[in-house]
């Protein structure tokens, strides 16, 4: 992501959002990625800040200009093994390679990003210091010696002028460092307490426990952050566990993923729904892992857990990477058809913006993930939320009468290792 705005689903995305899925670069084939893209944008991004470094800064001079050129080269051509390994398969994507080239790499790419983001504020800052930098050095070539021409003792306007300048890509540095290296890091346990009109006594106090957007890959999430969330979400004791898709990024390490979830003890199972992300793999192979697997796939269909109608959404697309709603009330309409009456449903479906189909069809709970909660918060909310709408957290719905209620989870994973009061989370959800 890695230009400043783009379209997707109608709405205009923040640039985090943009890098945090370059899978929406599609190819011919089915919303396939191409991440052949993402190190010319970078390219041009890094001159672009470069050229604002040298032009506002003050005292930014040869050397840093080549410390940062360096670290910008070096940014761009850490792509290039992650490229190749996913076209032909080249075994370079080791642990060793993501904590030690892709960690410390995407923070020189988020300080890029930050400070190009923030560049209006602070080069009209480095812009001003510089011009009064040169008028002061002009003076004092003109002779002025008196001691009543003399800068007065401590920090100067331009000294102060100058700091707040180099503050801005300073603060996009250590955002960045911390978005990477703890951010992304830190797994929470998101507890939310839901209150269900009409729910039977034989569902109060049931526990969901969710997972969705883990993303694991080689250069992506490691299995690691896997083990250790479902870790967490088992010692919470849900009755039931869904996964909302996007679980993992490579046909290799998928088996494991599935099995992995399928192993969180969950008195009542263990369902999933199909996100953009299998279908790059391949549903074939994505339905034959499920299929080997204890987690039950739902596409477009529903499955009775006692007085529990759980369905499931397969991903409404038409061969690109925005969501179909015109297809969406047909699936909806096939996922619920053969749910009892008199039954609480719960419908998983891997794109939040379902929701706004869901009214006049007794759907009680929607849980949602895709959004990444788009990795920056703003409290217990998100940044994107007015651009986007269901981003992050718990919505109702808006249609008169209407009791459906949709909880979109920030997600365990990511494609770009960079979060800032948006940790990645599994989430528990208790029933009331």
């Amino acid at each position: 992501m890695a230009y400043c705005m783009w379209r997707f689903d109608g709405s205009s995305m923040h640039v985090l959002v943009a890098l945090a899925a370059p899978a929406l670069l599609p190819s011919a084939a089915v919303l396939r990625p191409r991440l052949g893209h993402l190190p010319v944008i970078l390219i041009l991004l890094c001159v672009l800040w470069l050229l604002l470094l040298r032009l506002a800064l003050p005292r930014f001079g040869r050397r840093a200009t080549m410390a940062a050129a360096v670290l910008s080269s070096l940014m761009v051509l850490s792509w290039g093994p992650r490229i190749a390994a996913r076209s032909w398969g080249l075994p370079w994507l080791t642990p060793g390679y993501h904590s030690h080239v892709i960690l410390p790499m995407t923070v020189v790419q988020m300080t890029i990003l930050i400070s190009l983001l923030a560049a209006p504020l602070w080069v009209p800052l480095g812009l001003l210091a510089r011009r009064r930098m040169r008028l002061r050095a002009q003076q004092l070539q003109g002779g002025a010696s008196s001691p009543a021409s003399l800068p007065p003792s401590g920090p100067s306007r331009r000294d102060v002028l100058a700091a707040l300048a180099w503050a801005g890509p300073g603060a996009a540095a250590i955002l960045s460092t911390y978005g990477v290296a703890v951010g992304a890091r830190r797994i929470v346990v998101r507890h939310v307490r839901l209150s269900v009109p009409g729910l039977p006594p034989s569902l109060r106090g049931l526990r969901i426990g969710q997972l969705t957007d883990v993303h694991v890959a080689y250069d992506l999430t490691q299995l690691a952050q896997l083990e250790a969330g479902l870790d967490l979400l088992a010692r919470q004791q849900p009755d039931l566990v869904v996964a909302t898709g996007d679980l993992c990024d490579s046909p290799r390490l998928l088996p494991d993923v599935v099995s992995l979830i399928g192993q969180v003890p969950a008195r009542l199972g263990h369902f999933a729904c199909l996100g953009n992300h299998e279908l790059y793999l391949g549903l074939p192979l994505v339905r034959r892992t499920f299929d080997r697997s204890q987690v039950v796939l739902l596409e477009d269909r529903s499955e009775q857990v006692g007085d529990l109608t759980v369905a499931g959404l397969s991903y409404p697309h038409e061969g690109t990477p925005r969501i179909s709603h015109r297809k969406v009330p047909g699936l909806l309409d096939r996922a619920l058809r053969d749910r009892r009456d008199n039954t609480v449903t719960l419908l998983l479906s891997h794109h939040p913006h379902v929701f706004r189909h869901v009214a006049g069809r007794r759907v009680d709970l929607m849980l949602a993930g895709h959004t990444h909660g788009g990795q920056v918060g703003l409290g217990e909310r998100s940044l994107l939320e007015p651009a986007y709408g269901y981003v992050r957290g718990w919505f109702t719905s808006p249609a008169p009468g209407d009791h459906a209620q949709l909880f979109v989870s920030s997600g365990l994973g990511h494609w770009l290792p960079f979060r800032l009061n948006c940790p990645p989370e599994v989430v528990l959800i208790e029933l009331v």
